[in-house]
């Protein structure tokens, strides 16, 4: 048995939650058994919905400490060999104390972890073996990307006029940019000629705005709970988005992109998209804030009258992510599990 640690909510948004249920879903077709671990109800509906079996501690996600005597009891319980961690709250005590009972590997994007534990995912674009000196099984880059199946060989063609544009901002979008982006973009869209589709997130905490927003714009669309991502972004010519996971996912596509971020871990990321020339810098709102917006709406109106330029980016972008990361992470898990966890 295989325990997936991990929560998610309004404040952290459903990342989290949304990777580790892709990396789940590959260990049910290899039909090795897994449970997810959650300390409260909140994502609770995100599990439920693929079936999952999981339990939850009714405990503090930020306190992880607090919850290892009943963690004690609950990998007895299961007869756990290997505990999959997804959350930046992890303590060192709280690693050595698990090592104790089970194999641990942790998904990292942040650098917050080299102790040594048994295995470390870390699929981002700027991961790098130099950080984790004492972690010998190590996942690292973005063929590790845990994407769903839906991303997975995608023909995406790039037209050459833009009729079409997403805007994701995360699951939660604590500064609502979702609402402050399109109305730039709508205040100025009669020398565009384009559709708006606003992807909100399960906690997205300022839908009512959006909705409302929806109502009075015949050029907008707010698209909840998507079942199939990546068909609405194959139907888009380009994508601005927040530097977390959904950038994976648009680069699995080849859709060319518009990149902002509005907490650290996303301007990292951010900077390293640029670099590969698969993405259009859109700015730091915590460093910017209003003039985030202006600078998104020059990228977009640069990135439509440069067609040849999106042609490129969506190639590398492709090249970048093959979308398969999910079922090289389970096939390592499994894989180091039957072996004994021998590292």
């Amino acid at each position: 048995m295989i325990c997936i640690r991990v929560d998610g909510n309004p404040k952290i948004g459903s990342g989290h939650v949304m990777r580790c249920i892709t990396i789940a879903e590959e260990l049910k077709k290899q039909n090795y058994p897994f449970i997810f671990l959650l300390a409260d109800h909140e994502s609770e509906k995100l599990i439920r919905e693929k079936h999952f079996a999981y339990e939850i501690m009714n405990t503090d996600y930020q306190n992880m400490d607090a919850e290892l005597e009943k963690i004690e009891i609950f990998l007895k319980k299961y007869d756990v060999k290997l505990m999959l961690i997804d959350s930046y709250k992890v303590t060192h005590n709280y690693l050595e104390q698990l090592q104790i009972f089970v194999k641990l590997a942790y998904i990292d994007d942040m650098f917050l972890v080299d102790h040594a534990i048994d295995m470390l995912v870390n699929y981002n674009i700027y991961a790098s073996k130099e950080k984790y000196n004492k972690i010998q099984k190590q996942l690292l880059g973005t063929r590790y990307t845990p994407l769903r199946k839906e991303f997975q060989n995608i023909q995406y063609d790039v037209r050459e006029t833009v009729r079409n544009i997403l805007i994701t901002t995360g699951g939660g979008d604590q500064y609502n940019l979702a609402e402050k982006i399109v109305k730039k973009l709508v205040e100025i869209n009669d020398n565009m000629d384009c559709q708006f589709h606003i992807v909100a997130g399960s906690f997205h905490q300022n839908i009512d705005a959006l909705l409302e927003l929806e109502k009075n714009q015949t050029n907008v669309k707010i698209h909840r709970d998507v079942k199939n991502m990546s068909e609405l972004m194959q139907s888009c010519d380009v994508a601005i988005s927040a530097g977390g996971t959904t950038m994976f996912e648009l680069c699995a596509v080849g859709i060319p992109i518009i990149c902002f971020s509005f907490v650290d871990n996303q301007e990292r990321a951010q900077q390293h998209f640029i670099k590969e020339e698969v993405a259009l810098n859109g700015g730091n709102y915590l460093i910017e804030k209003h003039e985030i917006v202006n600078r998104i709406f020059e990228q977009v109106v640069f990135l439509k009258n440069n067609y040849d330029l999106r042609i490129k980016m969506s190639q590398k972008a492709k090249h970048l992510v093959d979308g398969f990361g999910a079922s090289r992470i389970a096939e390592e898990l499994v894989g180091f599990v039957n072996m004994g966890g021998r590292r």
